[in-house]
Formats: structure tokens, C-alpha cells, sequence
């Protein structure tokens, strides 16, 4: 919380509502900053004061999916039972991230570029974010993602249940599926056709079936049918601190 300033000027008495402030604070990295405040009265005078702001590291993290397998499902456990707490208990933590995934706030614009084109643009440097209903899938055939080398962009999708029929994404701007992750965090059912998805899937609440394509990453899910087929590509980024 910013605590603003006052002035006040020996002729002109009260300035503070002519005071500009400035400022290269970003809450987002830990770092040392500054809050310039500046006021000039009638006559042309200036004066300037400034606050120093220290942004501590993040002490909410949020620790991604490790990307070691191609295929996590909730439901394939058969072995011992301590087998299946082990999963059971990686699914909640998987939950509450896709949770707390879902609360970040959007960094980035959505656009159609055509009937058939959903593109995403971010430029953050670090986490680009997007926001989207399932909906907008429908009659969707190509993915538009262009966003910085080494950045991490997470795209919430709302909604129960989620469809896409060949679908493909495309990648400019230096991000690859190393660096994307689909968040579906209230979807029961996804289905998928004819598609191939770069970057991980999250969909701990979901029943995968997903036929005749691919994914080039790793997803998470309660249960998977189809024919398709995973390739391992992990994310870059193993820890999150928005």
C-alpha cells in the first residue's frame, strides 16, 4: 500500500493534489524500488521526495507439476495400497494448485484473429496469463500462443466440460510447451479429436478422452480413453511465486 505524500507551498498553501507521483515497483520480484513523488507550484518550483520500497521474496510459491511422466492419472493405481494414497495425495496437492493457478489474474490479451484463429499474446517477461471459457473452442482450429522465451504461460480454462476438434497451437514470440500450461479447473470431461496440444495439460477433476492426436507435454487427469498419443516434455519452470 502506497502512503502517498502531502505538500504545501509558503504562497500557496495545500499542493497535495498537484502532486505526480512515478514509480519502477514491480510487486512481482523480489528487489529494491522506488516511489518518486513531484510537485511544482505557479511559479514554476519543483520538488521532489522519495520512498524507498523493498519487495521481499514470495513466501506462495506454488509448485508446478514436475513433468516426469507423460500420463498421471487419479484412477490407474492398482498395486498397494500405499500406492494409492501416494496418488491420492499428489491429486490433492494437483487440485489446489489448479485452484490457486485459476485466482491469478490475467496478464495478456485474447483475441480472434479469424473464425477459426483464438490467439493469445502476452509480453511479461516472466508469467503471461490468459483467461478462457471452454466455449470459445467451438469451431476453433488453431492456437495462436506468442509470448517470450522463458516465460511461463498459464491458460485458465472455465468451464465443466471442454471439446476440441482439430485443434492445433502455434508458437511465436520464443515460447515453446516447455513453457505452457493448461489449467482446466472445473472440467469433469474433456474430450479431444483430430488434435495435437502442445504444452501440459492440467485437469485433475476431468475423464480424458482423446482420440486420433497427440500431446506434447504432460497431463494429469482422473481417467484416460482414446488412442492418442503423449510425448514427455516437461516445463522449464518448476516453481511459481506470482
Amino acid at each position: 500500500m502506497d502512503p502517498g505524500a502531502t505538500a504545501n507551498d509558503t504562497c500557496e498553501g495545500d499542493l497535495t493534489q498537484a502532486i505526480t507521483v512515478s514509480s519502477n515497483l514491480d510487486q512481482s520480484r523480489a528487489g529494491q524500488y522506488e516511489i518518486s513523488y513531484s510537485v511544482t507550484d505557479t511559479q514554476g518550483n519543483t520538488s521532489v521526495a522519495t520512498r524507498p520500497i523493498t519487495v521481499g521474496p514470495c513466501t506462495l510459491c506454488l509448485n508446478l507439476p514436475p513433468g516426469d511422466e507423460t500420463l498421471s492419472l487419479l484412477e490407474a493405481p492398482r498395486g498397494a495400497l500405499a500406492e494409492k494414497e501416494t496418488v491420492a495425495a499428489r491429486f490433492a496437492e494437483l487440485r489446489d494448485l489448479s485452484y490457486r493457478l485459476a485466482r491469478l489474474p490475467p496478464r495478456g490479451s485474447t483475441a480472434f484473429e479469424s473464425r477459426e484463429t483464438l490467439s493469445l499474446r502476452g509480453t511479461d517477461p516472466w508469467l503471461n496469463v490468459f483467461e478462457l471459457d471452454s466455449s470459445v473452442f467451438t469451431g476453433a482450429r488453431r492456437l495462436s500462443i506468442d509470448a517470450p522465451a522463458g516465460s511461463l504461460v498459464v491458460v485458465n480454462i472455465l468451464g465443466e466440460s471442454a471439446s476440441f476438434t482439430r485443434l492445433e497451437p502455434v508458437f511465436s514470440g520464443g515460447i515453446d510447451p516447455h513453457g505452457v500450461l493448461y489449467n482446466f479447473v472445473e472440467a469433469a470431461e474433456l474430450h479431444a479429436d483430430d488434435s495435437h496440444v502442445r504444452g501440459t495439460l492440467l485437469a485433475p477433476y476431468a475423464h480424458v478422452d482423446f482420440n486420433h492426436g497427440g500431446w506434447e507435454g504432460s497431463l494429469y487427469a482422473v481417467s484416460f480413453t482414446g488412442d492418442a498419443e503423449g510425448h514427455l516434455s516437461p516445463l522449464a519452470i518448476d516453481e511459481l511465486c506470482p
